[in-house]
């Protein structure tokens, strides 16, 4: 029974069930054109399925159906009656995403259960509500990380190890930021759901289910709380209100308590939400979780979540919670929201229809001119470009040709240069480039005098992070109209490097603690071609440096030159993670013999590189003469940069620690663009967080003077960095430490700083 207690079915159980209800009931069927009904494989190679759920004669003339509903997406040449007929006649897709996040089993349990209810129900009005809609079912939209959490939870239920944490990543690269990928499309998953669902099917609405901490309410439905991203059309914001709405009473008919809507979640970055610029509504829901499939006899709710309030209006009295009531928090949502879908079918439509033709109207100019967007300094490909998000976006663009000036009137003299992409406005999906190529500040909001933090980074302005420019056009330019953009490939040894790095033997660290931070820079390799290992703890305590019979250190033979320290903090490096359920032989740590064998790895000549937090450990580890200056802000001073675009510069040449070494880029006078998220500057210190015994180190590059720092999203107390090191040198012994005060690989999305980390990988 899906959401029994200490029971999980495996995807294996959850694609067999599928097939069983695809084999025998009349309103389900695969939608995957593989032999074995997939619609794609995973990163890993599983299949990806995709399921459609509907009333028989809906699917007796399935493609019919999606076609008409492609038509209405197109508003190009659509006559009016034709358009009336495509609404009156047409079916309201829906799309139901389940556990991209893999932690979060109870979505997936959930889908069994929903489809079961579908597929054998004589309830008229949910017999009305399919002969309406067309349920479009991903069961699982992780599936590699959901098999390694179902096993991890399995190895150890009924141990007192139950509900651990996994050691793991959940996603090979990318763990929880998988649901972060919505405009850069940099994983295999993220491009099948758009070429098997969202292109394929166009849904007016996409239920995203998700779970979030034991401690809060128990579900979270639409609207959002301010500020919504200015390019979402308000006719879908009123649609998302209304289901909303119609949920919340639902939810109150059956007794289900503990409903919240307008907190905690924003709809401002198009890197959650890509249905908003494609003509639908994203309907988040997040629901408490148990542990697992473990219960949570008493939840320690928040006091905030106990009172009733205008976006709490029924709270839930705290009491057992279950893996049963998320999976029937999630079906209820479900069926909910498709019966509201299903009574105003030609709302729905007719809004799909409307908001498309908004899209595709003039806009004042002509298009956006791309300059720059191909190339990146060094020579090496991108893995992610700027033809990839135009492609999976569904945006149309063209290459310019010829070089052409006077399309700008204001700036008449400027050329648009031969080969440029060319986006006309126009088209329907244009809000989405709307959206990624115009630098929109985030608003100011206050709550309380204090300002409301976003949820996510908000700063999605692809020309700051890819470092082109965007230019508006008040004329189009001729084109080449036979090329259109193609996606880049991705995953492992996808784009093979332009320049080969030299043979260099590299190892990046491994904790217990999965680090979303590792598994980026392993994907920056990865489709580099760059290669480079994964140590353990004991990995680096035995096999970087060896002893001659005078015990001093050398570096071992054939062994890394490199090694690299993801974002990880001091207690996590010494210790090990800090969940105390985690089996003794997962709870690591690199404890003293792992940091003395770092320390003598770099003495001995090796390279030492850390990003953000590990720096910290590195600087007590050996003795750097660097501080931190967010730890000595005076008093009440507020430093806030949970994810900001900032410009970063060469070291100023009237430093003294401006000594550059061989291989590092220039930035040249624009600088380059760095996500600063819970980063660091740093200044020379005469006391610094560790004991002094090493040189003053090279400052190569700075975070920007303060009129100039901020380059998009939120900050606030940039100021305080200006003028500070962000990227460090120091020379240690034999060998050298790299210090990144930010992580230049953020996400797969800050191209303009990549170089600095091809740099660094090849430092030795």
């Amino acid at each position: 029974e899906p959401g029994a207690d200490r029971r999980l079915a495996d995807y294996d159980q959850i694609v067999a069930y599928f097939r069983e209800l695809a084999a025998t009931s009349d309103r389900v069927v695969l939608d995957g054109g593989e032999p074995d009904g997939a619609a794609g494989r995973t990163t890993e190679g599983r299949p990806f399925f995709v399921a459609v759920i509907s009333a028989p004669d809906n699917l007796r003339r399935l493609e019919e159906i999606r076609r008409d509903h492609l038509r209405l997406a197109e508003p190009r040449g659509l006559a009016p009656d034709e358009g009336e007929a495509l609404v009156s006649r047409g079916k309201a897709v829906v799309a139901c995403m389940a556990s991209i996040h893999s932690n979060e089993v109870g979505p997936t349990q959930a889908m069994p259960a929903l489809a079961h209810r579908l597929a054998t129900t004589d309830d008229p009005e949910l017999l009305r509500a399919l002969e309406s809609v067309v349920l479009v079912v991903v069961p699982c939209h992780n599936p590699d990380g959901y098999v390694a959490q179902v096993d991890w939870y399995r190895r150890w239920v009924g141990t007192p190890y139950e509900a651990a944490p996994l050691p793991d990543l959940y996603h090979r690269y990318v763990g929880h930021d998988n649901n972060r990928d919505w405009y850069a499309f940099t994983q295999v998953e993220s491009r099948l759901t758009v070429d098997a669902v969202y292109a394929r099917w166009r849904p007016v609405a996409t239920l995203d289910q998700h779970q979030m901490t034991e401690d809060g309410p128990r579900l979270f439905v639409p609207p959002y709380q301010a500020p919504v991203e200015p390019h979402v059309d308000g006719a879908l914001l009123e649609r998302l209100d209304a289901l909303g709405g119609a949920i919340r009473r639902d939810f109150a008919a059956l007794g289900l308590k503990g409903v919240v809507s307008g907190v905690l979640f924003d709809a401002w970055s198009p890197n959650r939400a890509y249905v908003h610029y494609h003509g639908g509504v994203r309907v988040l829901t997040e629901i408490a979780s148990a542990r697992q499939a473990t219960p949570v006899e008493a939840p320690r709710v928040q006091r905030r979540w106990t009172a009733a309030s205008p976006e709490n209006p029924d709270p839930w009295p705290p009491g057992p919670w279950r893996l049963s009531d998320v999976v029937r928090y999630d079906v209820e949502v479900a069926l909910s929201a498709l019966k509201a879908i299903a009574r105003e079918r030609a709302t729905w439509l007719g809004v799909f229809r409307d908001v498309l033709a908004r899209g595709a109207a003039p806009k004042g100019f002509a298009g956006y001119a791309l300059v720059g967007a191909d190339a990146l300094p060094g020579g090496r490909p991108r893995a992610t470009d700027m033809a990839t998000v135009l492609r999976y976006g569904g945006v149309e663009a063209r290459r310019v040709r010829g070089a052409q000036a006077g399309l700008i009137d204001a700036d008449p003299a400027r050329t648009v240069p031969d080969g440029a992409w060319f986006v006309p406005a126009g088209q329907p999906f244009f809000p989405f480039a709307q959206a990624l190529l115009e630098n929109v500040p985030y608003p100011e909001i206050r709550d309380g005098g204090a300002l409301r933090r976003p949820y996510d980074v908000v700063c999605h302005h692809l020309p700051t992070l890819l470092g082109f420019e965007a230019l508006r056009l008040d004329r189009a330019p001729e084109t080449r109209d036979d090329e259109t953009p193609a996606a880049a490939p991705t995953g492992p040894g996808a784009a093979p490097p332009a320049c080969a790095p030299r043979a260099v033997r590299r190892a990046v660290y491994r904790s217990a603690a999965a680090s979303m931070d590792e598994g980026w820079l392993r994907f920056f390799c990865d489709v580099r071609g760059i290669s480079i290992e994964r140590f353990g703890d004991d990995d680096v305590a035995t096999r970087l440096v060896r002893r001659d019979a005078a015990g001093r250190a050398a570096l071992i033979e054939g062994g890394p030159r490199l090694l690299v320290i993801p974002d990880l903090g001091r207690d996590v490096l010494n210790r090990g993670p800090s969940a105390v359920n985690l089996p003794p032989e997962r709870r690591g740590g690199l404890g003293d013999a792992g940091a003395a064998a770092a320390r003598d790895f770099v003495r001995a000549g090796g390279t030492l590189v850390c990003i953000k937090d590990s720096c910290a450990w590195a600087i007590d580890l050996l003795g750097l003469p660097l501080r931190n200056v967010l730890l000595d802000l005076p008093e009440g001073t507020r430093v806030d940069v949970p994810g900001a675009a900032l410009r970063l510069i060469d070291a100023p040449a009237t430093s003294p620690l401006a000594v550059r070494a061989s291989g590092w880029p220039r930035l040249g006078a624009e600088g380059a663009a760095a996500i600063f998220q819970n980063g660091k500057a740093w200044t020379l210190s005469a006391a610094p967080e560790g004991a002094r015994s090493a040189p003053a180190p090279q400052y190569l590059y700075a975070w920007a003077p303060s009129d100039r720092i901020r380059l998009s999203g939120y900050a606030e107390g940039v100021e305080h960095l200006a003028g500070r090191a962000a990227v460090v040198r120091a020379d240690v012994g034999a060998g050298r430490a790299i210090l990144f005060g930010f992580a230049p690989h953020f996400r797969h999305v800050t191209h303009a700083t990549f170089p600095l980390l091809d740099a660094a990988l090849d430092d030795v």
